[in-house]
Parts: structure tokens; C-alpha cells; sequence
């Protein structure tokens, strides 16, 4: 079986969005900022970095709209790192 990067950028996505969506766990930004670093510092390259934090923002984007009133600082960091 190959490897397909997109389909493991797309998990690694979802584990990543599960990690700082989740009710349960109560993560301010500055601890988003260093768990994305984290997860983007386990990537290869900068194309990589960017379609990870692009899988990001789509999942996000399928949350509620609710939701994502509650996680808009957040997604503001991710569309900001996407535009830079």
C-alpha cells in the first residue's frame, strides 16, 4: 500500500482540529498556537504546512455556525497563517 500524503494531512487535520475544538478541553490561544507549531514542525516542507492549515480552516468551516462563533480566534490564526 503507498503512501498518500493527502490523506494523511487530511488525519492529521481532523486529530488537530478534534484537539482544540473539543469542549472538554479547555486550550487559550496561546496553547493553540503551540500545539499548531507542534503539528506543523512534524510536516516536511512548506506546501505540506499550508494544506494541513487549509484541511484545518475546511474542517472548522463545517462546524456549526454557533460553534464557529466560539473558535473564531482560532480561525483567525489559521487564515493568517495561510495568507503570510
Amino acid at each position: 500500500m503507498a503512501f498518500d500524503k493527502e490523506t494523511y494531512l487530511k488525519e492529521k487535520a481532523i486529530q488537530f482540529v478534534h484537539e482544540f475544538s473539543d469542549r472538554n478541553n479547555v486550550l487559550g490561544l496561546v496553547g493553540f498556537k503551540t500545539k499548531l507549531r507542534y503539528y506543523l514542525s512534524t510536516l516536511n516542507n512548506d506546501i505540506d504546512k499550508r494544506q494541513f492549515v487549509n484541511y484545518s480552516i475546511d474542517i472548522v468551516y463545517q462546524f456549526p455556525k454557533e460553534e464557529q462563533e466560539s473558535l473564531k480566534d482560532f480561525i483567525y490564526v489559521l487564515n493568517g497563517y495561510v495568507s503570510s
